[in-house]
């Protein structure tokens, strides 16, 4: 969070610039500026969004049309945010599981996590290299015996899909800086909220 100081002034002028400005956008609510680059924010603030899906990734992955994950609960004294993580596959069956997502202990706000399942075992560890109000580039390592390989990926939030084509650019364009992939599997998120087919629990 960040603290302004303001003359008394400056604010009595930005209050009414504000009154304004409002006034003039349909229902009172201002239009949203998507003319600039989405600003910074800390990790923790993007996984306690609402829901996240995974947009890109460096890894194929044949089967599946959507991943996403739903905020459940954040656990204050344990420094534990419960997600929901819902798959969805071409065959329309999905898969739900509880994710625990624990931050390293680093002094400051923490940019690793490690992800545990319900019955207390390791997943996965995911690090962030960019993170916006709308987006965030991370890298994933995979601790299952399954499963023991590594990805970069791109996962958005609601307000991605509301936020015009500039940071929705933006976001792309972080995916190919970080992750250096041009070519990278996309996931359609029409797939997320089709409700012409049955969804059926695998």
């Amino acid at each position: 969070m960040v603290l302004y100081s303001f003359r008394k002034s400056s604010f009595l002028l930005s209050t009414a610039f504000i009154l304004t400005h409002v006034a003039a956008t349909p229902h009172g609510i201002p239009a949203p500026n998507t003319s600039r680059k989405p600003s910074w924010t800390w990790p923790i603030m993007f996984l306690k969004s609402r829901v996240t899906y995974l947009n890109l990734s460096t890894l194929e992955y044949p089967k599946e049309i959507c991943t996403k994950e739903y905020a459940v609960k954040w656990n204050h004294s344990a420094r534990a945010l419960i997600k929901k993580a819902v798959v969805i596959f071409s065959s329309w069956k999905s898969e739900v599981e509880d994710v625990v997502y624990k931050p390293r202990r680093v002094r400051g706000p923490a940019r690793t996590f490690t992800a545990l399942n319900s019955s207390g075992y390791l997943i996965y560890t995911i690090h962030f290299n960019y993170t916006s109000k709308y987006c965030a580039i991370i890298r994933k390592e995979n601790h299952t015996k399954e499963d023991d390989s590594g990805a970069c990926e791109l996962w958005v939030n609601d307000n991605f899909f509301e936020a015009g084509p500039v940071i929705q650019n933006n976001c792309t364009e972080n995916f190919k800086k970080y992750c250096k992939q041009y070519n990278a599997t996309r996931f359609d998120i029409k797939d997320c909220f089709d409700t012409s087919k049955p969804i059926l629990l695998g």
